[in-house]
């Protein structure tokens, strides 16, 4: 499905039915009914809340017979219904960001797709989402004051149909928003939907820049063939490189104390200056970006990043800069440099083979969940779809 950027997406409907019950022992409970009958995809989420509204657990849903006991004694059960996508709408309070994703295991802990706060559903709801809540409440207390067997209705199936009319919506009604980013993640094949492009996986955690640099350097790898300029090639290639580290490198010194020097040698700077790029990684946080690369291949990157820097800021001719620090012997002072084919192929493979090295050693020390992983390997579905 192809969704516009910052789309409004509908909510999937439904319909919640509360009531009183007595039991023979004159104890009074609430029962909760929810139905869906809408042509479209749905997921919902049970939650745990106290009055008024304000949301304290995920509700595990075992099966018939199985009890599960509440977080507070007075906590009630909710239910939480998706997008008419069947995705749900997440807000950090740590960074305040929105994204939406395909759903999560109850008992698993979500990820923050933009600075990796980590914590269960109910820790991520949006504010829409927390004022249905507030309105289900009021709900549950209006159900309770009633008499045994008079229901409570929340129709959002009605509200649902009204998206496209300017007729005002109620405050609880939440819709949700199409971002910019729609991916699949590589390593526990969860959907997410984030601003901008780099982002954590909201399932487990992995980052998705290995894929970004490989959607990229395939592109320029397509340029080359239609007969793109070489040397607009080459800045490409090196440009993917220099973002993808930024991107890393910054993500690492946020969340890695560091001593005021070696955060000054990591910050502020240009990553296409391959050997100092080389040396701070290495010596900040033991990763090493020419890891498995041979002799070849590693002389072969930095002589094509020193050739972007004469292309971009010598007008491609060569001088004794060029000539000392690349060790190149081809050429002579005053050349007007050529790129061919045969070494930017090399290099795009190069290039992507740094950026993987840096996110493995990224997850060296940040692991994804493991566990999260696994159950999506296995195929079991999400409680929450």
């Amino acid at each position: 499905m192809n969704t516009p950027d910052f789309r409004e997406i509908a909510h999937s409907g439904g319909r919640v039915t509360l009531s009183k019950t007595r039991n023979d022992q004159g104890q009074i409970g609430l029962n909760l009914r929810f139905e869906h009958a809408r042509p479209n995809p749905a997921s919902i989420v049970a939650l745990y809340a106290i009055q008024p509204g304000i949301p304290v657990g995920t509700c595990r849903s075992y099966g018939i017979g199985v009890a599960e006991f509440p977080p507070l004694p007075n906590a009630f059960v909710t239910i939480l219904s998706s997008d008419s996508e069947s995705r749900f709408g997440r807000f950090c309070d740590a960074c305040n960001h929105y994204w939406r994703d395909g759903g999560a295991f109850v008992d698993s802990q979500l990820f923050c797709p933009y600075c990796a706060a980590r914590g269960q559903i109910h820790e991520f709801l949006t504010q829409a989402q927390r004022n249905y809540l507030q309105h289900y409440a009021s709900c549950v207390s209006e159900a309770l004051q009633a008499d045994v067997g008079v229901s409570v209705v929340i129709d959002l199936d009605a509200i649902a149909d009204t998206i496209h009319n300017e007729t005002e919506r109620p405050r609880f009604y939440y819709a949700e928003e199409s971002q910019q980013n729609r991916f699949t993640c590589r390593a526990c094949d969860s959907f997410n939907d984030v601003i901008g492009n780099v982002a954590y996986c909201s399932c487990c955690g992995s980052r998705n820049d290995n894929d970004l640099v490989r959607a990229r350097v395939n592109s320029i790898r397509a340029d080359l063939e239609r007969g793109v300029d070489p040397a607009t090639c080459l800045r490409s290639l090196v440009s993917v490189f220099d973002s993808a580290a930024k991107h890393l490198i910054d993500e690492l010194v946020r969340r890695i104390p560091l001593r005021p020097r070696v955060r000054a040698s990591l910050v502020n700077r240009t990553y296409h200056q391959l050997s100092a790029t080389v040396e701070a990684t290495k010596k900040a946080f033991d990763i090493d970006l020419l890891d498995a690369l041979n002799e070849e291949q590693q002389r072969l990157c930095v002589r094509m990043f020193l050739r972007r820097h004469v292309h971009e800021h010598k007008g491609g001719i060569v001088d004794n800069e060029y000539i000392e620090k690349s060790g190149d012997a081809s050429v002579k002072l005053r050349q007007a440099l050529v790129e061919d084919r045969a070494s930017l192929l090399q290099l795009s493979e190069v290039v992507v083979r740094m950026v993987a090295n840096l996110v493995r050693g990224f997850h060296d020390i940040f692991p994804p969940d493991a566990a999260a992983i696994a159950r999506r390997r296995r195929g079991k579905p999400p409680q929450a779809q």
